[in-house]
């Protein structure tokens, strides 16, 4: 059953951020939500941002309240299927408060987060590198998209994973100069890319 939960982790959204203050719940609890959906205003000393949903699920439980400040990690709500039970998400709630605290969270997702730009083809491409699991995951924006369109998403994978995000040619603050605009040579910049980190 653990697999049809997801938790709701205080994302973190720029190098600096270390906390986040709490702001309108945009959902209620019993509320079915889909992927994408508004779940959570969260205020940083930069910006202020809103949460969106990973999954396709119930908002079954908000465990913070407006107002209140809490560190990168810190576990906001569960989203979770109908079939699993309250027993089973008190667990997994107990579970993961007992694994690490949250300053304990904050400081594995802040430690060694690299914001770099890699140098291709006369092209520099911004990444981020953040998390330390043994699988990686690499995220890719669509067209008009940067890293801010991972939002919540790459913080909360950054917890089990080592997680990578990097900007296209002419996208967010990587090179506005365009060698190739085919998917032939996007596909191969993006193997490039991961030959150039030794991916």
């Amino acid at each position: 059953m653990m697999n049809k939960i997801t938790p709701l982790l205080l994302p973190k959204w720029g190098m600096d951020m270390a906390e986040g203050k709490i702001g309108e719940w945009l959902v209620s609890e019993g509320d079915r939500i889909m992927a994408g959906t508004e779940l959570l205003e969260i205020e940083s000393e930069k910006i202020t941002n809103v949460l969106d949903a990973t999954a396709d699920g119930i908002l079954r439980c908000r465990l913070v309240n407006p107002g209140e400040t809490h560190p990168v990690g810190t576990l906001l709500g569960i989203i979770a299927d109908e079939d699993v039970s309250d027993s089973e998400i008190s667990d997994f709630i107990a579970g993961y408060q007992s694994d690490m605290t949250a300053g304990e969270i904050s400081t594995a997702m802040t430690a060694d987060l690299i914001d770099d730009i890699l140098e291709l083809h006369g092209q520099g491409i911004h990444y981020t590198d953040s998390g330390a699991g043994k699988a990686t995951v690499v995220l890719m924006h669509g067209f008009g998209g940067s890293l801010a369109s991972w939002g919540g998403l790459q913080s909360a994978l950054a917890a089990t994973y080592r997680v990578i995000s990097l900007e296209l040619p002419g996208h967010g603050t990587s090179s506005k100069q365009i060698t190739g605009d085919s998917i032939q040579d996007f596909a191969q910049l993006f193997l490039d890319f991961l030959d150039g980190l030794d991916i």
